[in-house]
């Protein structure tokens, strides 16, 4: 169980390539020393499984694809590197993560860039901070994954603890090429998020089989840049947010967000989102925003300037609804057969009716079928 490091570029199984002449093995780390080592077996180690793959230095594994890396961990710690290059489809049999710097404007710092329909059996984790001053939504990239081409699967959770960085970044263009993450999805960085979609990155479809959460001062779950649409995020848990705004449900134009569990961040969508399960955090629907509530509760506040809410069942515990209009632009209201708006025995709950400024656009409710919606629930929460 020892670091085996490479000594010179070369072939992974070549004994020329690592000090003491021996390739790593079972149990063993492979410090890449910056260097750049190819993989010219179809999985390694030959057998057994390492305990990581890192990059003192810098320094870059070679991965053709088809091949497989069995490793508990494959570990970039070295900034402005990316500890695997894999040119095709892949299997790492471990976790993948960052913990190194992004401290220029334009640098590249990140374990992997995929190339191919991609398989990751444990976590996607980042720790490493952007410092270069680009932000965000710069152009600098500080993760641990980027999906670029082909399609993913990440058996283990998704989670950043780095500042102004993020653990995935999803650049993909093609709605056939999907993201699907086993575990949860946070960030705890200041200003970091979970997932990027840079500009570039559309019609994206990723499932979530956990939570989303933020609790990293200023920080996001998900984060888009300005051009993006035409993506889904199905989250099968639930949605929470510690600290300020950016952490809230806030979809771009075209883009579908399904909260499958509870939702106790606040909702502010230019898209499209579903919640099957209760909603606490404040609601606001502005620029034709569409909030879908299945499971019927809203018990946070609600305010609606020409967007749609469509709900079902009893919407309200202590609920506080404002519904304005705005422009001449009307919001909507709309209730299932049989939806109550008033409980009786609340005294806090309360309705106000706003036509806002802009001459009129007075709001207006009406009654609707369930089937009138394109996305029926495949189950309600509880």
């Amino acid at each position: 169980m020892a670091t085996i490091t490479a000594k010179a570029d070369g072939n992974w199984s070549s004994a020329g390539t690592w000090n003491g002449g021996v390739a790593p093995g079972n149990g063993d780390t492979a410090d890449l020393n910056n260097h750049s080592v190819t993989q010219d077996i179809a999985t390694i180690p030959a057998s057994g499984t390492l305990l990581a793959i890192q990059n003192t230095g810098g320094g870059t594994l070679n991965v053709p694809g088809g091949y497989t890396i069995n490793a508990t961990n494959v570990s970039n710690i070295a900034d402005n590197a990316q500890v695997l290059t894999a040119s095709g489809a892949i299997i790492i049999n471990g976790s993948v993560n960052n913990t190194a710097a992004a401290a220029v404007s334009g640098d590249t710092t990140l374990a992997l860039l995929t190339a191919g329909n991609t398989i990751i059996s444990g976590s996607v984790i980042n720790s490493g901070n952007n410092t270069s001053g680009d932000g965000i939504a710069g152009n600098t990239t500080c993760c641990a994954v980027a999906q670029q081409v082909g399609s993913l699967a990440i058996g283990g959770s998704v989670s950043n603890s780095g500042s102004t960085a993020w653990g995935l970044e999803s650049v993909i263009q093609d709605p056939k090429q999907t993201c699907s993450i086993g575990g949860n999805i946070s960030n705890s960085g200041n200003g970091g998020a979970a997932i990027r979609f840079p500009q570039g990155s559309e019609s994206n479809m990723i499932t979530v089989g956990g939570n989303a959460s933020n609790t990293g001062t200023n920080g996001y779950v998900t984060v888009f840049d300005s051009s993006y649409h035409g993506g889904v995020i199905d989250i099968s848990g639930n949605w929470s947010n510690s600290t300020g705004t950016n952490g809230n449900v806030n979809t771009p134009n075209g883009n579908l967000v399904i909260i499958r569990g509870n939702c106790s961040a606040a909702i502010t969508p230019l898209g499209y989102v579903i919640v099957l399960g209760t909603i606490t955090g404040a609601v606001t629907l502005a620029n034709y925003g569409v909030l879908f509530s299945y499971a019927g509760k809203l018990q946070g506040t609600f305010a609606n300037t020409y967007g749609l809410w469509c709900c079902w069942g009893n919407p309200t515990t202590n609920a506080s609804w404002i519904a304005a209009g705005s422009g001449g632009q009307a919001s909507t209201i709309r209730l299932a057969p049989g939806a109550s708006i008033f409980k009786v025995g609340l005294s806090t709950v309360q309705l106000s009716v706003d036509g806002g400024g802009g001459g009129g656009g007075y709001p207006y409710f009406d009654s609707w079928s369930p089937n009138d919606t394109p996305f029926p629930p495949s189950s309600t929460a509880s």
